[in-house]
């Protein structure tokens, strides 16, 4: 369902209620409130009339405003996987929602690949029929975009269950189910994805605008805008042209304009799909998306970590674990070692950037698991449970090691170059014998594929081409098919670059 908001002619019920009362989402029936915060209820009532909230033995008293809005704040609820109630009066009518637990609630967003449902797994059929977890909740966000900021969302929380589960993000089912059975406490996954869009989209108007290197965007976006009423005029002419001709085989018809007020368009899914489940108190976010920004990934470093902070600021909490999935190997293998980086690889390194730039962020890499013939790989299993790692180590401050090996240093030894790592754990390993997947170059940088061997904990790589090699590169490509640096719990090292301009 894409839409925009100016369409919509009516909400999806959520609760048993009056005529005049109502609960905004994503406040409903079979949702996990968030542990420990302020719970906040948003809704409409007669104008000017009194509002009395009760949630987990708390009340919150408020009134509604000429329009009849109001937004009441209860109390933070103290963690309860037991089914609760809340509910909302006003004069004679009250809103009763049932079911609830309080838990942690995590955002699951971005692009195709975290929007890629269950339903599209190669074993999906069995995993759905297996999806049978009461504390979990899923709040799918249909697909809406808004040229300003809403308060009105359309979305539904259903418990997971079979029925529910087909539709879901993959990537959000097995993180959450990793979670929940790790933790053994409430999860509620917010589902709030789109296909093909750019990282834009999802990030604050003002956000974008207070930072010089998007100032292009803005303006693209403002030029069309304004030529939109002679673009569409002309298209109009050309089709009726088209039509009275007979509409010929020979001659392509022509083809429809984009609105203006479309899903690329900066800012609008955040206005839409964003902004409206800032009131809802979460434990954090995993993230996907970067497809749709690759050749551009200098402006990337940026555009990711703005978003973020922003994101942070509309929930009012700097804090907030935010996690990344590093896009997956795609594409055919790179032949020569002396092709320039290529754009997916300079994402990733955007991408891995942003983790070291912006506090409290993780990143689980995918770069094992790609398909060099699907820019949606089927492996979610894997990523879903990355990701739990990383929200372990920063949400939950477990002592763990929650990704694979990342390149300390790099200190060039005459004819080699010894390369040192963090998140070593249990020690190095090459998965299927030899190291592969490096490449090395001198003060040119001409880089030739390169021998590599574990020593320790440190990889010592060389090439007889090269005799005083300087830099060194791993799986810096859009598909590095034959990397296999792993740490021995499992997890694939981090592609990486030191000749970094």
């Amino acid at each position: 369902m894409k839409t925009s908001l100016i369409a919509w002619l009516l909400l999806l019920p959520v609760c048993a209620c009056a005529a005049t009362l109502s609960i905004f989402p994503p406040v409903s029936s079979d949702m996990v409130v968030q542990r420990d915060q302020p719970m906040v209820v948003m809704g409409q009532a007669a104008p000017s009339s009194d509002v009395i909230a009760t949630f987990a033995g708390q009340t919150a008293k408020g009134k509604a405003d000429a329009e009849g809005l109001w937004t009441l704040r209860l109390p933070a609820p103290a963690l309860n996987a037991k089914p609760q109630v809340l509910t909302v009066e006003s004069g004679s009518d009250h809103v009763v929602c049932t079911n609830i637990l309080v838990g942690d609630v995590w955002v699951c967003s971005g692009q195709s690949n975290m929007q890629f449902s269950m339903n599209g797994l190669t074993n999906g059929a069995e995993e759905i029929a297996e999806a049978n977890h009461p504390l979990i909740r899923l709040l799918y966000v249909y697909d809406v975009h808004s040229p300003v900021p809403t308060n009105r969302l359309i979305s539904t929380w259903t418990p997971c269950v079979p029925a529910t589960a087909g539709r879901f993000s993959a990537v959000g089912y097995f993180f959450g189910r990793e979670l929940q059975q790790h933790l053994n406490i409430p999860i509620g996954l917010i589902d709030s994805t789109w296909g093909g869009t750019p990282a834009e989209s999802w990030t604050p108007l003002p956000a974008l605008a207070a930072v010089p290197a998007f100032s292009y965007v803005l303006a693209k976006q403002a030029k069309y805008e304004a030529d939109y009423p002679n673009m569409l005029e002309k298209y109009n002419h050309a089709l009726a042209d088209w039509q009275a001709a007979g509409s010929p085989t020979n001659i392509a018809k022509p083809k429809p304009l984009m609105s203006p007020d479309n899903e690329y368009a900066p800012a609008h899914l955040y206005n839409a799909m964003i902004h409206p489940l800032t009131s809802y108190a979460v434990r954090g976010f995993i993230w996907y998306q970067g497809e749709s920004n690759a050749g551009r990934a200098k402006e990337y470093r940026l555009l990711l970590s703005t978003m973020i902070r922003a994101w942070r600021a509309a929930w009012g909490c700097e804090d907030l674990p935010f996690l990344i999935v590093q896009l997956a190997a795609y594409m055919a293998p790179q032949q020569s070692a002396a092709q320039p980086p290529s754009d997916w690889a300079l994402l990733r390194e955007a991408q891995q950037q942003t983790t070291t730039n912006v506090s409290l962020c993780g990143i689980a890499t995918a770069i094992d698991i790609g398909d060099a013939m699907n820019i949606h790989p089927k492996n979610k299993l894997d990523v879903g449970r990355r990701l739990a790692l990383q929200a372990r180590r920063i949400a939950y401050h477990e002592q763990l090691i929650a990704g694979g090996p990342a390149l300390r240093s790099a200190t060039p030894e005459g004819d080699h170059v010894v390369l040192a790592f963090d998140n070593v754990g249990r020690g190095l390993v090459a998965h299927g014998g030899e190291l592969h997947g490096f490449a090395i170059a001198g003060e040119d940088k001409k880089f030739v594929w390169a021998q590599a061997q574990i020593q320790g904990t440190t990889v010592v790589v060389s090439a007889k081409e090269v005799p005083s090699p300087q830099f060194v590169r791993y799986a810096f490509s859009n598909n590095p098919a034959d990397a296999n640096l792993f740490n021995a719990d499992g997890l694939p090292a981090y592609p990486f670059r030191t000749d970094t301009p």
